[in-house]
């Protein structure tokens, strides 16, 4: 492998700014042959920036196509789908060609990492306006919820974390628990063996949300779960603690099940 092989002679991202989540577009690349022999692109990939502890997310085709010695590429088309483990915000692309020489069939892969000319700019779906109630384990898992809520602005939603709401001199329950829960879409329990040692606030704020005719989705580890929960429609369990992709998997869950009509009251 040797840069010398191939080099970008342009690179363009259409859309590449304006987007939101679950937005489309291309990225358009033109290739150019530095040797003096055949070069065959067998597959074309992009990379944008992932969320932290989220695998890459690459976007590929195989274009089958033959560049003569120092000549250019047609363009070549590559379609993604801004997914949520991307990061929010400007997001660079990184390319990676995998290609032939001439007659050999060893293959050899180039990667152009992340230049500032190629990038989108990725945007929450609207600004928030209606949440969710995170209910969770505090302190040990406020890190978690917080992350939720993170994810969950992507798709134009707060998750609301009890004890980051920051007004001092009300009473937690009265005043943020019970009416936040009284508002919410829909209570989500994030059921960990944290959780599990200490449920009874947890307990509580599911008993006020049926009690309030909300639907209650539970996130849970592999743990005993308590009797409460049973019958709750949308639930899931993960093979291990809860991490970043399973919070991006209930986020995309939610944000089907929002755009199907499920949280219709």
């Amino acid at each position: 492998m040797t840069e010398k092989d191939l080099s970008i002679e342009g690179c363009w991202i259409d859309p590449h700014s304006d987007l939101s989540y679950f937005d489309s577009g291309y990225v358009k690349i033109e290739l150019k042959n530095e040797i003096e022999d055949v070069i065959e692109i067998d597959k074309v990939s992009c990379s944008f920036e992932t969320e932290e502890d989220l695998p890459s997310s690459k976007f590929s085709i195989e274009p089958m196509e033959s560049i003569h010695a120092k000549n250019i590429s047609s363009m070549i088309k590559i379609p993604f789908i801004l997914d949520l483990r991307l990061r929010n915000g400007t997001n660079y692309a990184a390319i990676e060609v995998e290609y032939r020489k001439g007659k050999l069939k060893e293959s050899n892969t180039i990667t152009f990492d992340f230049p500032d000319s190629r990038y989108v700019i990725i945007h929450s779906l609207h600004p928030p306006e209606k949440h969710f109630f995170l209910s969770h384990k505090d302190p040990e898992n406020t890190e978690l919820a917080t992350k939720l809520n993170y994810h969950l602005n992507k798709i134009g939603f707060n998750g609301y974390v009890a004890e980051n709401d920051q007004r001092l001199g009300l009473d937690i329950w009265d005043e943020k628990i019970m009416p936040h829960i009284e508002s919410c879409v829909a209570l989500v329990v994030l059921w960990t063996g944290e959780a599990a040692k200490c449920s009874e606030t947890i307990i509580r704020e599911v008993k006020y949300a049926k009690e309030k005719g909300k639907r209650i989705m539970v996130l849970s580890e592999d743990i005993e779960m308590p009797e409460i929960f049973q019958g709750t429609k949308e639930y899931g369990k993960t093979k291990g603690k809860i991490d970043s992709n399973d919070l991006i998997q209930l986020t995309d869950n939610i944000y089907k099940n929002y755009r199907g009509g499920v949280f219709v009251s």
